[in-house]
């Protein structure tokens, strides 16, 4: 149940899909069944392999928390909460949403990637750029000896490993966000809640009957995945002239982008800076601007940094090219990419091809429930 979720500071890699490619990394194991029915749990305690997937489909619902404090401001608790169906011989739907606890609420509601928010909002598709979503669901394949592996947009991911253990009777520990693997995050100590960062138990309790937890051990691989960014208005961009363009500049033109002004480099070497920036601003406000006379105030002034600029083949027929930008300051390397999308030019994410192997945890919705308990918070729908 791993899930690659792009956000402005990097990428997610969690417990529960991809988003956009949302490729909720739940397990689906149909046990031995040769009908489409849910697998039924014979276990009583702690079970690994096959008994162990068995139960975790059999269970109703699945959750992982998105460990850490969350860093969407005014949210207090994330949980990625899965479902499965049969939906065939050995294969399962996987049903996958993403809750949010807004500060003060009392329930519940499905977070959302808004404009400016924690989440990329579109993602590139063999039919252009597509809004993501915080649902989705897709098939899981049960191969009868333990592993279960789903396929979606060209990502794929198996489960190689699930070991099933019972916290009834413990004590719910509200330390240590643990919650699925995240990339800069730490994964934290199996079985303790991940809900909140360091948070403490509000009201000490112990997980009741058939409170169970799953660790599991999950490879994600995916190709290359393009993501964008909406902040409202996008981005402003023009020619040198300052009027506003439609579609990407052309390498080796003058364009403004945001107040930065790209002015090409004469003779510059393959593959080395190929554009002087000048910051260009309104003199009565100081906000960047991409204004006819502010671009030429800012070129008669100094550069500012330099940068590479080329249009990066993407090798999809609808977008089949982004305009990239690579420049340091102070010592930084910042690389970005820009697409247009609905009529307006927005900030993009590359993530190359790739594969990780994380181990991840999750509970049943009685033990997340027991979690939320002693944190004090409303229970999951």
């Amino acid at each position: 149940m791993t899930k690659l979720r792009p956000v402005r500071n990097g990428f997610h890699l969690g417990i529960l899909t991809i988003a956009a490619f949302l490729l909720f990394l739940s397990g689906c194991n149909g046990g031995n069944s040769g009908t489409a029915s849910n697998p039924v749990c014979t276990a009583t305690g702690d079970v690994s392999g096959v008994a162990a997937v068995d139960c975790f489909l059999a269970e109703s619902s699945i959750v992982a928390w998105q460990g850490g404090t969350p860093s969407t401001p005014g949210v207090t608790a994330i949980a990625s909460v899965g479902t499965f169906t049969a939906a065939g011989v050995n294969s399962y739907t996987v049903s996958s949403a993403d809750l949010q606890l807004l500060t003060g609420a009392t329930v519940w509601t499905t977070a959302t990637a808004t404009a400016g928010g924690q989440y990329a909002n579109y993602y590139l598709t063999a039919t252009g750029w597509q809004p993501l979503s915080q649902t989705s669901s897709y098939v899981y394949v049960n191969d009868g000896n333990g592993t279960l592996t789903a396929t979606t947009g060209g990502s794929t991911s198996t489960i190689s490993s699930i070991t099933r253990s019972s916290l009834a009777g413990q004590s719910v520990a509200c330390t240590n966000p643990m919650g699925s693997y995240f990339v800069g995050q730490d994964i934290g100590t199996a079985g303790s809640p991940a809900i909140v960062a360091a948070a403490s138990c509000a009201i000490p309790g112990s997980y009741q009957a058939s409170s169970i937890s799953y660790t599991f051990t999950a490879t994600t691989s995916w190709p290359d995945l393009y993501f964008l960014f909406d902040f409202g208005g996008g981005s402003m961009i023009t020619d040198g002239a300052g009027v506003e363009l439609t579609t990407l500049p052309a390498v080796g033109t003058r364009f403004c982008l945001n107040g930065w002004v790209f002015d090409p480099i004469s003779g510059a070497a393959p593959g080395s800076d190929n554009y002087n920036m000048f910051y260009a601003y309104d003199p009565a406000t100081f906000s960047p601007s991409c204004a006819a006379t502010n671009i030429t105030t800012a070129l008669a002034g100094t550069v500012y940094t330099t940068a590479l600029v080329s249009l990066k083949a993407t090798g999809n027929l609808v977008v089949p090219n982004v305009l990239e930008i690579k420049y340091t300051i102070s010592g930084n390397l910042f690389n970005y990419f820009y697409a247009f999308n609905l009529n307006k030019i927005m900030l993009g994410y590359f993530m190359a091809s790739g594969s990780v192997t994380t181990t991840e945890f999750a509970v049943n919705k009685i033990a997340a429930n027991a979690q939320l308990q002693a944190y004090g918070l409303p229970s999951l729908p």
